[in-house]
């Protein structure tokens, strides 16, 4: 596009180059200046050869100039601007001004240089340059067209170094390249300054010269870490810890490395084909792929959260190897992980769990005829006894050996279970009713967890339920559960029903299931997180 203008002479008075550093904004920026003022351009691009070309990249052309708003960013210093831009080129067609690093201008000097971009001389075109377009205020914004500078992908790096190395006359291997293409994070600039400082040091430059200069350690000891996470052993993620602490020079570069390498081991965990997407070299796809087959989405997940938290910390203090240590210790111990991802993959072991230990629920035999409305007996539904006034409405307080509790006043007496009449002379059922499984297929699958482990016996309308688990005592407790309940139980029975909670003839008595205990208390501890 700004090819395009060149050719056809239709410039903008201000440009704004936006991107991450290292993507060529500044370069750009002079390349365009140097186009614009051309003496005899090559399909919109400058030929270099001309003294106006020359003049620029020497710095020589004062009708070209270059701010740093960093150092430069006061009021006084863009009413300079103004003053300047009245005043023709001197030898050039226009006037360039390049602000590189333009969003750390002061509100009182983008105000100044408001007024000129909005009435700005024939002869002056304004190149704004930022890594930050978000604190660029609207009103500069909508006077400049913007282009957007995208990282560069790692495999156009790899050529443009080996470009560089046969010009400067030494050897670049190709893995040593692909490490500097990702270590330079799609910034060009930053590839060829590490390039350089590996030149130095002879005319070949190897992968082993680029992790020395990048302060790395081996590849071996990334998969090193991630098989102890994966084994969840302590001792010997700490083993690597330390071996990762004595052969690099950084181990926040080390964070990166492994933040890098669990990105890598998600991918491949998510996605059938992430080939093109991971940052490994190709010869270890396969050992990435099969490193993921033994963790958890959840378990790199927590991985990728704790290392992150501890390259944060890192940049606040000198204990590198004591963050990194924690950090690595606490997934390989679930109770020392408190990050949410970490919550998140103890409670996905602990589902998996329980769907190998909560037996299945039972077939589902065939739904009763419905009774029609009409024809439906009434019969009294049980209330539960209170004896406080801050009881529960749901509890049903179990009876005392050798006695028989008084009703509360106001309230039917109640009669024992084995005595209660029913419509029509029919006897309760003795166990679960025969639509016990219906029921079981139509609550939430959370529900029915937890429901089909509990004790069942149908006492006319009433469906009574035993827990079988402190945590089945819990849920039933709530009252949007038993409501759920009571309306899929309605439906399947073909007749209004309700659910009452407590101990009846014929239920199973409460077992403890530590499984049920360690979720109850993990989503009461969500739940008051949440809160």
């Amino acid at each position: 596009m700004l090819r395009r203008e060149v050719e056809t002479g239709q410039l903008s008075h201000a440009y704004l180059f936006c991107g991450t550093r290292g993507t060529g904004k500044t370069t750009a920026a002079k390349i365009l200046a140097k186009a614009v003022n051309c003496r005899s351009p090559r399909n919109g691009n400058p030929c270099n050869e001309c003294d106006l070309c020359r003049g620029i990249d020497e710095g020589s052309i004062l009708d070209v100039l270059e701010i740093d708003a960093a150092s430069n960013n006061g009021v006084d210093n863009v009413r300079e601007i103004r003053e300047e831009v009245q005043y023709t080129p001197a030898v050039a067609r226009y006037r360039v001004y390049i602000i590189d690093e333009v969003h750390m201008l002061s509100p009182g000097a983008f105000n100044a240089l408001l007024k000129t971009l909005e009435e700005p001389p024939e002869h002056v075109i304004f190149i704004l340059a930022t890594t930050e377009r978000h604190k660029i205020p609207a009103t500069i914004l909508s006077r400049c067209q913007c282009f957007e500078f995208v990282r560069i992908p790692a495999g156009e790096i790899v050529a443009r170094l080996q470009q560089v190395a046969r010009a400067e006359g030494f050897e670049l291997e190709a893995r040593a390249a692909e490490l500097i293409a990702r270590l330079s994070d799609g910034a060009l600039r930053n590839a060829l300054s590490l390039l350089e400082q590996c030149a130095a040091l002879g005319n070949s430059v190897t992968q082993g010269m680029v992790m020395e200069i990048a302060g790395l350690s081996g590849r071996e000891h990334l998969f090193e870490v991630s098989a102890a996470v994966a084994a969840k052993d302590g001792a010997q993620v700490l083993r690597a810890a330390r071996e990762l602490a004595a052969s690099s020079q950084d181990l926040a570069q080390v964070t990166v490395e492994l933040l890098t390498h669990f990105r890598d081991l998600l991918l491949c965990k998510t996605l059938p084909s992430p080939e093109s997407m991971l940052d490994a070299p190709p010869d270890e796809h396969a050992l990435l792929h099969a490193r993921a087959q033994d963790m958890t989405a959840g378990d790199i997940l927590s991985a990728i959260g704790a290392l992150q938290q501890a390259l944060d910390a890192m940049m606040r203090s000198t204990h590198r190897q004591v963050l990194l240590e924690l950090a690595l210790l606490g997934l390989t111990t679930p109770a020392l992980d408190t990050t949410p991802a970490g919550l998140l993959a103890r409670l996905e072991r602990l589902e998996r769990k329980m769907e190998q230990t909560v037996p299945p629920a039972p077939p589902a035999a065939r739904a009763q005829a419905p009774v029609p409305p009409a024809a439906q007996p009434q019969q009294p539904v049980p209330q539960p006894r209170q004896q406080e006034e801050d009881a529960p409405p749901w509890e049903v307080l179990p009876q005392e050996a050798g006695r028989t509790p008084a009703p509360a006043q106001g309230a039917p007496e109640r009669v024992p279970p084995a005595e209660q009449p029913s419509a029509k002379g029919q006897q309760p059922a003795q166990g679960a009713p025969a639509f016990w499984g219906d029921l079981l297929a139509q609550v939430e699958p959370s529900v029915a967890g937890f429901l089909s482990s509990a004790g069942a016996v149908m006492q006319g309308d009433v469906l009574v339920l035993t827990p079988g688990s402190k945590f089945a005592a819990r849920m039933l407790q709530k009252e949007s559960v038993r409501a759920e309940i009571a309306q899929k139980l309605s439906r399947v029975a073909g007749r209004p029903c309700s659910v009452a909670v407590g101990e009846s003839p014929g239920a199973q008595a409460p077992q403890e299931n530590p499984l049920f205990e360690q979720l109850a208390t993990k989503i009461e501890a969500l739940q008051q997180e949440e809160k």
